[in-house]
């Protein structure tokens, strides 16, 4: 499987479960001994105490930075800290993220020059944004949020922190057995923290984030930071699909493309406001599958079908390397496109349909000013025409004026016939 180019990991932490609170004490990270064993043990799964001390510590990051401020300054820092503070003594939880790239993926993309120097502007501008979809698929409260972020470089590979709390808890309170941080040494000395279950239970803030909350803040944050190196490439995909969707018209069809097109109409609804593919598909199958072969044989034979999926392919690869394995790409967007034209193809049988009985009001009119005339001739004068004008719209005109044609021209014939027959 793929390694992906970027993960995302999170947890959130309960008030009054972690003795040195939810700001943390700047002397744990500026304690030499601690940074050099903290350096040992420090990996993207790994949340220590004083996150905020944690992130804004110049030997492992470059400085906090949070919505508004791209650098927090010392005193910033200080409120920062008071703020979480009175956050947690409000009942709000905290939640932590982790964020850990491909160093040569950062490469591939530019955002990783070969000497280490990191675009961080453009990681600030994407963390950014991950973070609105956060606070916007959480429902959370944006002016009682508040969050710090930093990049970390004192690992293999480029990662960030985020934490965010709350002014006031927002969330929905929900029954929880009470826990208790401990730590413990493993094997190899290293430091590690796991919850003691207490027995009793209480109500709690719900801290657990939606899984597709975390997979949109994801997609968010890569999309971000992609979308300029990939704007091209998915200009084009867009236009090569919606070229193929306007492509497929029904006055050009073939012989066979008739009797299949009827095939499709004979199980379709009466009703026309049901002629939606999402709505056949889920109500009447069989026509699903006559329209959906009628699709298929239509790109078949399209021109732009290889191009297009040529451009799915090379957009499936880099995806693939962005998220790690198969993520169906290539077989979303062909199935978004049999979508697209099961949807325009209704919609031509529709029009088309309008159209014949738009022409056979126009019969009926013609027939009616003969009978009403008495007389074998047909006669269409300035006030059928207008009729037919509001009768059939503007967009008919082009039947209007063939049918305009076809009547001068009997016409016209009539009188030779009559010059020829020594008549007139």
């Amino acid at each position: 499987m793929t390694i992906p180019a970027f993960v995302l990991k999170s947890e959130f932490e309960l008030p009054g479960t972690n003795a040195k609170g939810y700001a943390g004490i700047v002397d744990y990270m500026t304690d030499k001994e601690k940074v050099k064993k903290g350096e040992a043990y420090n990996t993207p799964d790994y949340f220590p105490e004083g996150i905020l001390s944690y992130m804004s510590d110049e030997k492992k990051a470059s400085g906090l930075f949070t919505k508004e401020k791209d650098f927090v300054d010392k005193n910033s820092i200080r409120e920062l800290k008071e703020s979480y503070q009175q956050a947690e003594q409000n009942g709000s939880l905290q939640w932590k993220f982790v964020g850990s790239f491909d160093n040569e993926w950062l490469k591939e993309n530019q955002i990783l020059d070969p000497d280490g120097e990191v675009r961080e502007q453009t990681l600030k501008k994407a963390v950014r944004v991950m973070m609105e979809r956060l606070i916007k698929e959480e429902k959370f409260i944006p002016s009682q949020t508040i969050w710090a972020a930093s990049f970390h470089h004192n690992t293999d590979n480029l990662h960030f922190h985020i934490s965010l709390v709350e002014k006031e808890n927002s969330r929905e309170l929900v029954k929880r057995r009470q826990k208790k941080i401990e730590k413990t040494l493993s094997p190899t000395g290293m430091q590690t923290r796991f919850y003691r279950d207490q027995g009793a239970e209480s109500l709690q803030p719900k801290g657990k984030l939606k899984q597709t909350t975390l997979e949109k803040m994801k997609s968010a944050f890569l999309n971000e930071l992609t979308r300029p190196s990939r704007k091209q490439i998915l200009e084009k995909q867009t236009a090569l699909r919606d070229t193929l969707v306007q492509e497929l018209q029904l006055p050009q069809e073939t012989f066979t493309e008739r009797k299949e097109l009827l095939r499709i109409l004979q199980v379709l609804p009466q009703d026309k406001k049901k002629w939606q593919y999402k709505t056949i598909s889920r109500e009447h199958p069989i026509a699903k599958e006559r329209i959906d072969s009628y699709t298929q044989r239509y790109l078949h034979n399209s021109g732009n079908k290889v191009a297009f999926q040529q451009v799915l392919k090379e957009e499936a690869r880099f995806r693939e390397r962005l998220y790690g394995g198969n993520h169906n790409y290539k077989e979303n967007q062909m199935a978004d496109l049999e979508y697209r034209l099961g949807n325009r193809l209704l919609k031509e049988l529709k029009v088309q349909l309008e159209e014949k009985n738009k022409l056979r009001s126009v019969s009926r009119i013609l027939q009616k000013n003969q009978k009403e005339d008495g007389t074998s001739e047909i006669r269409f004068t300035l006030r059928d025409r207008r009729r037919l004008d509001r009768v059939m719209g503007d967009t008919y005109q082009k039947k209007l004026n063939l049918l305009y044609y076809d009547q001068n021209e009997r016409e016209a014939e009539y009188v030779r016939h009559r010059q020829e027959y020594g008549l007139e």
